[in-house]
């Protein structure tokens, strides 16, 4: 997915350049490795139904690929980075988003923002907002906190029960 340099795990260790990354793994870069992906699953595989699933950078990738002639049948993100209006709007079938209490990627204005445009989609949508928990919590919570342990959890139960559904 990320051509040998994903990355790391903490993004905050020394060296690592958010900035640089991004930019050498936007759409352009992404999009043909996913829409490979998903030739391989229907054409190679015979998949009938796909569900799309990112947390973070990859939140957005699961609204692009839910899009027009994007390949997936329903998407789930966790707190979802950089996720532009025009690829919500575009979201052709159910959508659920996992979003914290604390996120500098999704504040509270940009959030209701988000729920106003998957309503105008006319598709099967769900926005689950987890107090106590802040960007990252979908894998990176600190299971010792337990309103973090409940949002981790509750938020893969959520993809699961999201896709259970609508797949």
């Amino acid at each position: 997915m990320f051509n040998g340099k994903p990355a790391p795990g903490d993004i905050n260790v020394p060296g690592f350049n958010t900035t640089e990354f991004l930019a050498a793994h936007g759409p352009e870069a992404t999009d043909p490795i996913i829409a490979s992906t998903v030739a391989y699953l229907r054409d190679e595989l015979g998949i009938k139904r796909i569900g799309a699933t990112g947390y973070c950078f990859g939140g957005r990738y699961s609204f692009r690929v839910a899009g027009k002639n994007g390949g997936a049948d329903a998407t789930f993100a966790a707190h979802p980075s950089l996720l532009e209006n025009g690829e919500i709007e575009a979201v052709e079938g159910p959508a659920s988003i996992a979003a914290a209490e604390n996120d500098s990627m999704m504040s509270p204005e940009r959030r209701a923002e988000i729920e106003a445009l998957l309503a105008k989609t006319g598709k099967a949508f769900q926005l689950s907002l987890y107090g106590g928990t802040s960007h990252g919590f979908g894998v990176r919570a600190n299971i010792s906190d337990p309103e973090q342990k409940f949002g981790k959890e509750s938020a893969f139960f959520q993809a699961v029960r999201w896709f259970d559904a609508w797949l």
